[in-house]
């Protein structure tokens, strides 16, 4: 098995593929390495290739019409974006741009991936049973949007991304991304007035704070309860 193919298999899309089904989608694939703050695509570009991440992060954003960026999401190891246009022609919904040094990725071509689908069906239905997992991932999000709370959304994606990029240090788990309490706002869909306020409570609890140099940290155990 080669590197790619080892690698390939992490990747939760491709997990339930066969040695020699893996084998079709490496004939397929380039790898890029990128070096930090590069970007892979902008917003509205016709969608021409997805990615999955195998080393670094990828941070994704939306420019507001007065031209300032706000995060949406920042993707780590093992994750792969679009999730959309990869069997239909849409354009980009963010722009991405990579967070470290040396971010190392996979590239497929769409146009490509959809031939080969076409020549191997047994991949196109194991793919499609991986599809419906993040379906009910993403239907949990939702309810979470649905039912919780500014303050209950706040603190759930709080320890997410604490879990994702965080740092241990001294007691407290420092959130490694730049975060603006908009781009917060975004995240969780709601105005950077009501982050504020509940990012005011979390404080005075004592279980957010800001390092020196602006990054945030939580006490991961306390933030949920």
């Amino acid at each position: 098995m080669s590197k790619i193919t080892a690698d390939l298999q992490k990747f939760q899309w491709f997990k339930s593929l066969t040695d020699e089904e893996l084998s079709h989608i490496e004939e397929i694939t380039n790898q890029v390495t990128l070096d930090k703050n590069k970007h892979i695509f902008y917003e509205g570009d016709p969608i021409e290739a997805f990615y999955f991440i195998n080393f670094g992060r990828v941070r994704a954003y939306k420019t507001d019409p007065n031209g300032k960026e706000q995060i949406v999401s920042v993707l780590k190891d093992g994750e792969m974006f679009p999730h959309i246009g990869i069997f239909s022609n849409k354009n980009y919904p963010a722009s991405t741009q990579t967070v470290d040094e040396n971010v190392v990725l996979y590239k497929i071509n769409v146009q490509v991936f959809r031939d080969m689908l076409l020549r191997y069906p047994t991949i196109s239905l194991k793919l499609i049973g991986t599809l419906e997992m993040k379906i009910a991932d993403l239907q949990n999000r939702l309810a979470e949007q649905i039912f919780n709370n500014t303050f209950e959304k706040l603190t759930q994606q709080l320890n997410r991304l604490a879990k994702e990029h965080g740092v241990e240090l001294d007691g407290w788990t420092i959130i490694d991304i730049p975060l603006t309490n908009t781009d917060l706002a975004n995240m969780i869909g709601t105005t950077r007035e009501s982050v504020n306020r509940s990012l005011a409570k979390l404080k005075s609890k004592g279980v957010i704070d800001s390092t020196p140099d602006g990054f945030m940290k939580v006490k991961l155990e306390e933030i949920v309860e």
